[in-house]
């Protein structure tokens, strides 16, 4: 999972060109705050307690429903994330949409890549498409 942050973090230091000034928001000590949950990626191994459980504290429940505050209950009890998750990403303004029909191939041309970072892998510096 840790290789897996990075990865991920990589991808979101890479998302917006430089000259739209947009960008993700991660901001970990204000997610634990009262409606910016989102304001730093979910899931996030910096999201993971001492004994490997998520911290999902201040997960939102607006209208107060018992399945989900079950299912909240739940996430915190178990140790880490799945393994094929959904990654949540808040950004701080409008993305540019992009054609669905676009081929987004390799290369600092692509709008969105994750970018092997890891000091270990024979891969390190392989850009990946998404």
């Amino acid at each position: 999972m840790n290789k897996i942050a990075l990865l991920l973090a990589a991808a979101l230091a890479a998302c917006g060109s430089s000259d739209s000034g947009v960008g993700a928001v991660i901001d970990l000590p204000a997610a634990r705050s009262d409606g910016h949950f989102f304001d730093h990626p979910f899931p996030s191994d910096l999201r993971l307690t001492a004994d490997g459980s998520p911290d999902v504290a201040g997960y939102p429940n607006p209208t107060g429903s018992s399945l989900l505050g079950d299912l909240i209950t739940v996430a915190g009890d178990r140790r880490g994330f799945t393994t094929q998750s959904t990654t949540y990403v808040r950004f701080d303004g409008r993305i540019a949409p992009i054609d669905i029909d676009l081929v987004i191939m390799p290369g600092d041309e692509a709008v969105v890549r994750l970018v092997d970072i890891d000091p270990e892998s024979p891969a390190r510096g392989t850009q990946y498409p998404v």
